[in-house]
């Protein structure tokens, strides 16, 4: 619900928003949010899972829903957030001519940045999972989820994604002594170059 907050490893997520437009998408009571720790590739991601009947019927036009909330480290002397990754878990599925798509981005914005997951048919592409390296690791990102669901054909099929996990990494902040010494060695580089 609006407002609410978890704790998931260092990672705080509050002021959770929802939003839907159209006659399809799954009321904010039938939304549930799921801690998550999860290791992907050799880190160990924090975040959630956010599960809800997210459809869209060709009966109604296209439905949509956006998810926003902020995520911060519990401590920015010891952690920075450094990626991003989502993943459709199970796949979306779209019966007849038509598409679901979650499409993520942040606040500050790095540049035109987006992580996507999406189904389209018939034929098309399908991408189940997606991930992004911030240029700038930081303390605290606000995060835009948009979840748009269309069906187009008149054939009464139904686009639908039941599940999206959340995940975020994280790089350690180098020690004081450590930027002192990478410092010194910039400053002992210049003074080369010089003479």
């Amino acid at each position: 619900g609006t407002g609410n907050s978890i704790q998931v490893g260092d990672k705080i997520f509050d002021n959770f928003t929802y939003t839907l437009t159209g006659a399809d998408m799954p009321a904010a009571t039938a939304v549930n949010i799921t801690p998550e720790i999860v290791t992907v590739g050799t880190a160990t991601t924090y975040g959630f899972n956010v599960a809800g009947n997210f459809h869209d019927t060709d009966t109604t036009g296209p439905s949509d829903a956006v998810l926003r909330y902020d995520v911060h480290v519990v401590d920015p002397s010891l952690f920075l957030i450094a990626n991003a990754y989502i993943d459709a878990n199970p796949p979306p599925v779209v019966s007849g001519s038509g598409k679901i798509q979650v499409t993520e981005n942040w606040t500050p914005l790095f540049g035109t940045a987006r992580i996507r997951v999406y189904d389209l048919e018939p034929g098309g592409p399908t991408q189940l999972n997606d991930s992004i390296t911030f240029d700038t690791p930081v303390p605290s990102l606000s995060v835009t989820k948009d979840i748009l669901a269309s069906i187009t054909d008149g054939s009464g099929g139904t686009a639908s994604v039941q599940s999206i996990d959340q995940l975020f990494s994280q790089t350690p902040v180098p020690e004081p002594a450590s930027l002192g010494v990478l410092a010194l060695g910039a400053l002992t580089l210049l003074a080369r170059r010089r003479r």
